[in-house]
């Protein structure tokens, strides 16, 4: 067989060769650290290393970016839950109301939607839904009555703690 027609692979280069600029370090629940990498090849993609990670060139970002030579590794900050994505029982929803001291006003704002089938939905989503969403017309209709127009800023938190 032809040696010539054998791949060659390249030698790694040593590390901090691999890479030419890391940004925008943060760490991560479990202590590694999050970045982007731009790479000799001039790609930048995201990338997560640790102190243990199987690569030598990982483990030298990780260490680097520790010692804040790309400077300050952010602090974690877990996931933005967003409220759209969790639904409320029945139970759940008329707690949460209750809870935050707004049950009579809501009650009572269902009663200042207009036209009149948007009030009938209201009080028939209200009444017997079995399940309650962030978007649905009852929230979008009677909610800015309650909290204005800034309901989503105001509730939203507590929407997602409530769907625990």
């Amino acid at each position: 067989m032809n040696d010539d027609a054998i791949p060659q692979v390249a030698e790694a280069n040593p590390p901090g060769l691999w890479y030419t600029a890391v940004t925008n370090p943060r760490y991560e629940n479990d202590n590694r650290i999050s970045c982007f990498v731009t790479f000799t090849d001039g790609v930048t993609a995201p990338f997560t290393c640790g102190p243990n990670d199987s690569m030598d060139y990982a483990r030298d970002i990780y260490a680097r970016a520790a010692a804040n030579d790309f400077g300050p590794v952010a602090p974690y900050a877990p996931p933005v839950v967003a409220p759209s994505s969790r639904t409320l029982s029945p139970d759940q929803f008329y707690t949460l109301i209750d809870s935050l001291g707004k049950l009579d006003q809501f009650m009572a704002a269902i009663e200042d939607v207009t036209p009149t089938a948007k009030k009938l939905t209201c009080r028939n989503q209200f009444n017997n839904s079995l399940s309650f969403t962030w978007d649905m017309v009852l929230m979008t209709l009677v909610a800015p009555k309650v909290w204005g127009e800034a309901w989503q800023d105001n509730l939203a938190a507590s929407w997602v703690a409530a769907s625990a």
